[in-house]
Protein backbone atom coordinates (compact mmCIF):
# COMPACT_ATOMS: atom_id res chain seq x y z
CA UNK A 1 0.00 0.00 0.00
CA UNK A 2 1.06 3.51 -0.98
CA UNK A 3 0.56 6.23 0.98
CA UNK A 4 0.27 7.03 4.95
CA UNK A 5 -2.08 9.80 4.98
CA UNK A 6 -5.95 9.66 6.82
CA UNK A 7 -6.89 6.99 3.77
CA UNK A 8 -3.86 4.82 3.46
CA UNK A 9 -3.62 4.42 7.25
CA UNK A 10 -7.45 3.45 7.50
CA UNK A 11 -7.24 0.87 4.37
CA UNK A 12 -4.35 -0.82 5.77
CA UNK A 13 -5.86 -1.15 9.45
CA UNK A 14 -8.80 -2.40 7.70
CA UNK A 15 -7.45 -4.67 5.30
CA UNK A 16 -5.06 -5.62 8.62
CA UNK A 17 -8.01 -6.60 10.47
CA UNK A 18 -9.74 -8.44 7.88
CA UNK A 19 -6.66 -10.77 6.60
CA UNK A 20 -4.98 -10.93 10.10
CA UNK A 21 -2.73 -13.86 8.96
CA UNK A 22 -1.57 -11.50 5.72
CA UNK A 23 1.26 -8.93 5.94
CA UNK A 24 0.24 -5.28 4.95
CA UNK A 25 3.12 -2.82 3.76
CA UNK A 26 2.16 0.43 3.64
CA UNK A 27 5.08 3.20 2.55
CA UNK A 28 4.86 6.63 2.43
CA UNK A 29 7.67 8.82 0.69
CA UNK A 30 7.85 11.67 3.71
CA UNK A 31 7.62 10.91 7.22
CA UNK A 32 3.51 10.41 8.58
CA UNK A 33 2.21 14.35 9.56
CA UNK A 34 3.71 16.48 6.37
CA UNK A 35 1.63 16.14 4.18
CA UNK A 36 -1.84 17.46 4.05
CA UNK A 37 -3.28 14.85 6.48
CA UNK A 38 -1.30 16.57 9.05
CA UNK A 39 -1.77 19.86 7.78
CA UNK A 40 -4.96 20.59 7.01
CA UNK A 41 -7.56 22.53 9.59
CA UNK A 42 -8.67 19.57 11.47
CA UNK A 43 -12.39 19.58 10.51
CA UNK A 44 -14.28 16.37 10.64
CA UNK A 45 -17.26 17.57 9.55
CA UNK A 46 -20.45 15.93 9.26
CA UNK A 47 -23.05 17.60 6.97
CA UNK A 48 -22.67 16.88 3.39
CA UNK A 49 -21.62 20.41 1.18
CA UNK A 50 -21.94 19.91 -2.27
CA UNK A 51 -20.43 22.85 -3.48
CA UNK A 52 -21.89 22.18 -7.15
CA UNK A 53 -25.48 22.51 -5.90
CA UNK A 54 -27.85 25.68 -5.52
CA UNK A 55 -28.57 24.87 -2.30
CA UNK A 56 -25.10 23.11 -0.71
CA UNK A 57 -26.57 19.83 0.08
CA UNK A 58 -28.09 18.44 -3.20
CA UNK A 59 -30.35 15.09 -3.64
CA UNK A 60 -31.60 14.78 -0.49
CA UNK A 61 -31.40 10.55 -0.73
CA UNK A 62 -27.70 11.05 -1.53
CA UNK A 63 -26.82 13.74 1.19
CA UNK A 64 -28.58 11.38 3.71
CA UNK A 65 -26.73 8.51 3.12
CA UNK A 66 -23.18 10.80 3.20
CA UNK A 67 -24.28 12.32 6.42
CA UNK A 68 -24.69 8.99 7.55
CA UNK A 69 -20.85 7.89 6.22
CA UNK A 70 -19.14 11.37 7.89
CA UNK A 71 -21.11 10.55 11.22
CA UNK A 72 -20.02 6.84 11.04
CA UNK A 73 -16.05 8.19 10.35
CA UNK A 74 -16.67 10.38 13.32
CA UNK A 75 -17.49 7.10 15.34
CA UNK A 76 -14.54 5.06 14.50
CA UNK A 77 -12.10 8.26 15.18
CA UNK A 78 -13.32 8.60 18.29
CA UNK A 79 -13.42 4.64 18.75
CA UNK A 80 -9.65 4.77 17.64
CA UNK A 81 -8.52 7.66 19.74
CA UNK A 82 -10.10 6.84 22.50
CA UNK A 83 -9.08 3.22 22.55
CA UNK A 84 -5.06 4.31 21.70
CA UNK A 85 -5.00 7.20 24.03
CA UNK A 86 -4.26 9.49 21.14
CA UNK A 87 -3.85 12.80 22.55
CA UNK A 88 -5.27 15.06 19.66
CA UNK A 89 -7.55 17.68 21.02
CA UNK A 90 -10.80 15.70 19.27
CA UNK A 91 -13.55 18.24 20.65
CA UNK A 92 -17.84 18.09 19.35
CA UNK A 93 -17.62 21.28 19.59
CA UNK A 94 -19.16 22.14 16.04
CA UNK A 95 -18.22 24.79 13.38
CA UNK A 96 -19.37 27.71 11.95
CA UNK A 97 -19.23 28.84 8.56
CA UNK A 98 -19.06 32.85 8.16
CA UNK A 99 -19.11 34.69 5.51
CA UNK A 100 -18.01 39.01 5.07
CA UNK A 101 -19.26 39.84 1.28
CA UNK A 102 -22.58 39.68 0.04
CA UNK A 103 -21.56 36.72 -2.00
CA UNK A 104 -20.67 34.36 1.18
CA UNK A 105 -23.96 36.47 2.56
CA UNK A 106 -26.29 34.83 -0.09
CA UNK A 107 -24.00 31.20 0.04
CA UNK A 108 -25.09 31.14 3.73
CA UNK A 109 -28.79 31.97 2.74
CA UNK A 110 -28.86 29.08 0.30
CA UNK A 111 -27.25 26.62 2.60
CA UNK A 112 -30.05 27.04 5.59
CA UNK A 113 -32.47 26.36 3.16
CA UNK A 114 -30.60 23.13 2.09
CA UNK A 115 -30.19 22.11 5.88
CA UNK A 116 -34.12 22.61 6.27
CA UNK A 117 -34.67 20.14 3.97
CA UNK A 118 -32.36 17.65 5.64
CA UNK A 119 -33.76 18.51 8.24
CA UNK A 120 -30.59 19.38 10.53
CA UNK A 121 -30.19 21.62 13.52
CA UNK A 122 -28.52 24.89 12.80
CA UNK A 123 -28.19 28.55 14.16
CA UNK A 124 -27.98 31.59 12.04
CA UNK A 125 -25.56 34.25 14.21
CA UNK A 126 -25.40 37.88 13.37
CA UNK A 127 -23.39 40.82 13.29
CA UNK A 128 -23.75 41.97 16.70
CA UNK A 129 -23.34 38.33 18.71
CA UNK A 130 -20.63 36.89 16.52
CA UNK A 131 -17.63 38.78 18.64
CA UNK A 132 -19.07 36.43 21.48
CA UNK A 133 -18.61 33.55 19.43
CA UNK A 134 -15.67 34.42 17.64
CA UNK A 135 -13.75 37.55 19.11
CA UNK A 136 -13.81 39.49 16.24
CA UNK A 137 -16.31 41.82 14.00
CA UNK A 138 -14.51 40.81 11.03
CA UNK A 139 -17.31 38.25 10.02
CA UNK A 140 -20.61 39.83 8.91
CA UNK A 141 -22.75 36.68 9.78
CA UNK A 142 -22.23 32.89 10.41
CA UNK A 143 -23.86 29.39 10.19
CA UNK A 144 -22.99 27.20 13.16
CA UNK A 145 -23.86 23.53 13.11
CA UNK A 146 -23.21 21.44 16.19
CA UNK A 147 -22.27 18.18 14.81
CA UNK A 148 -18.43 18.86 13.31
CA UNK A 149 -15.51 18.00 15.29
CA UNK A 150 -12.33 19.62 15.73
CA UNK A 151 -8.80 17.72 16.01
CA UNK A 152 -5.25 18.56 16.06
CA UNK A 153 -4.63 16.81 12.92
CA UNK A 154 -1.31 15.65 13.08
CA UNK A 155 -1.36 14.40 16.34
CA UNK A 156 -4.59 12.36 14.73
CA UNK A 157 -2.55 10.85 12.02
CA UNK A 158 0.97 10.28 13.70
CA UNK A 159 -1.41 8.72 16.66
CA UNK A 160 -3.26 6.59 14.01
CA UNK A 161 0.31 5.49 12.48
CA UNK A 162 1.56 4.33 16.15
CA UNK A 163 -1.04 2.14 16.62
CA UNK A 164 -1.34 0.21 13.40
CA UNK A 165 -1.98 -3.15 14.00
CA UNK A 166 0.60 -5.76 14.27
CA UNK A 167 0.69 -7.34 11.18
CA UNK A 168 1.37 -3.71 9.33
CA UNK A 169 4.70 -2.86 8.60
CA UNK A 170 5.35 0.96 8.08
CA UNK A 171 8.36 2.23 5.74
CA UNK A 172 8.48 6.16 6.14
CA UNK A 173 10.32 8.40 4.17
CA UNK A 174 10.69 5.60 1.10
CA UNK A 175 9.55 7.39 -1.72
CA UNK A 176 8.46 4.67 -4.85
CA UNK A 177 10.74 5.45 -7.72
CA UNK A 178 9.35 2.77 -10.31
CA UNK A 179 6.72 0.14 -10.25
CA UNK A 180 6.25 -2.84 -12.60
CA UNK A 181 2.40 -4.20 -12.61
CA UNK A 182 2.43 -8.01 -13.37
CA UNK A 183 0.09 -10.62 -13.94
CA UNK A 184 -0.22 -11.89 -10.37
CA UNK A 185 2.01 -9.23 -8.54
CA UNK A 186 3.39 -5.79 -8.24
CA UNK A 187 7.25 -4.94 -7.75
CA UNK A 188 7.76 -1.24 -6.39
CA UNK A 189 11.29 -0.37 -6.27
CA UNK A 190 12.64 2.32 -3.98
CA UNK A 191 16.25 3.47 -3.21
CA UNK A 192 17.10 1.09 -0.85
CA UNK A 193 15.20 -2.42 -2.63
CA UNK A 194 12.21 -3.23 -3.80
CA UNK A 195 8.99 -4.62 -2.65
CA UNK A 196 6.83 -7.14 -3.84
CA UNK A 197 3.22 -7.48 -3.64
CA UNK A 198 0.06 -9.49 -4.66
CA UNK A 199 -2.08 -6.67 -4.34
CA UNK A 200 -1.46 -3.00 -4.39
CA UNK A 201 -3.51 0.18 -2.85
CA UNK A 202 -2.62 3.68 -4.08
CA UNK A 203 -3.68 6.32 -1.41
CA UNK A 204 -1.32 8.71 -2.76
CA UNK A 205 -4.12 11.11 -4.19
CA UNK A 206 -3.05 13.07 -6.98
CA UNK A 207 0.32 11.41 -6.81
CA UNK A 208 -1.44 8.22 -8.45
CA UNK A 209 -0.80 10.18 -12.06
CA UNK A 210 2.96 9.10 -11.56
CA UNK A 211 1.85 5.85 -11.00
CA UNK A 212 0.29 5.40 -14.60
CA UNK A 213 -3.48 6.71 -13.05
CA UNK A 214 -5.81 9.70 -14.56
CA UNK A 215 -2.28 11.17 -16.48
CA UNK A 216 -3.22 15.30 -17.22
CA UNK A 217 -6.34 14.53 -15.74
CA UNK A 218 -5.85 16.19 -12.27
CA UNK A 219 -4.42 19.13 -11.25
CA UNK A 220 -2.97 19.05 -7.34
CA UNK A 221 -3.44 21.96 -5.28
CA UNK A 222 -1.80 21.66 -1.68
CA UNK A 223 -2.72 24.27 0.86
CA UNK A 224 -1.28 24.54 4.51
CA UNK A 225 -1.67 25.96 7.58
CA UNK A 226 -0.38 28.79 9.68
CA UNK A 227 0.03 29.29 13.19
CA UNK A 228 0.27 32.29 15.51
CA UNK A 229 2.64 31.84 18.85
CA UNK A 230 0.38 30.75 21.88
CA UNK A 231 -1.56 34.03 23.00
CA UNK A 232 -0.65 35.56 26.52
CA UNK A 233 -3.47 35.33 28.77
CA UNK A 234 -3.95 38.69 28.56
CA UNK A 235 -3.97 38.60 24.27
CA UNK A 236 -7.04 35.68 25.11
CA UNK A 237 -8.75 37.98 27.43
CA UNK A 238 -8.78 41.18 24.79
CA UNK A 239 -9.92 38.41 22.42
CA UNK A 240 -12.56 37.05 24.03
CA UNK A 241 -15.13 34.58 22.71
CA UNK A 242 -15.12 30.62 23.01
CA UNK A 243 -11.89 29.39 24.08
CA UNK A 244 -12.26 26.63 20.77
CA UNK A 245 -13.85 27.26 17.86
CA UNK A 246 -13.34 26.46 14.00
CA UNK A 247 -14.74 28.75 11.28
CA UNK A 248 -14.91 27.84 7.29
CA UNK A 249 -15.30 30.97 4.81
CA UNK A 250 -18.93 30.07 2.69
CA UNK A 251 -16.98 31.65 -0.03
CA UNK A 252 -15.40 29.10 -1.33
CA UNK A 253 -12.07 30.97 -2.03
CA UNK A 254 -12.25 32.15 1.70
CA UNK A 255 -9.64 31.49 4.91
CA UNK A 256 -10.63 28.46 7.41
CA UNK A 257 -9.79 29.72 10.85
CA UNK A 258 -9.15 28.15 14.04
CA UNK A 259 -8.58 29.09 18.01
CA UNK A 260 -7.16 25.88 19.81
CA UNK A 261 -6.15 25.19 23.34
CA UNK A 262 -2.55 24.39 24.46
CA UNK A 263 -4.35 21.17 25.76
CA UNK A 264 -6.97 19.10 25.45
CA UNK A 265 -10.52 20.37 26.16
Amino acid sequence: MVGAGFTGLAAARQLALNFPDDEVVLVEAQEVGLGPSGRNAGFAIDLPHDIGAPDYIGDIAVAKIVLKLNMAGQTLLRQQVEANGIDCQMTACGKYQAAVEERGLAVLDAYRGGLDKLEQPYQMIGEQELPQHLGTHFYRRALYTPGAVLVQPSALVKGLADSLPANVTLYERTPILDVDYGYDRTVLTHAGGSITARRLVLADDSFGQHFGFLQGRMLPIFTYGSITRQLTEEEQARLGGKPYWGAIPADPFGTTVRRTPTTAC
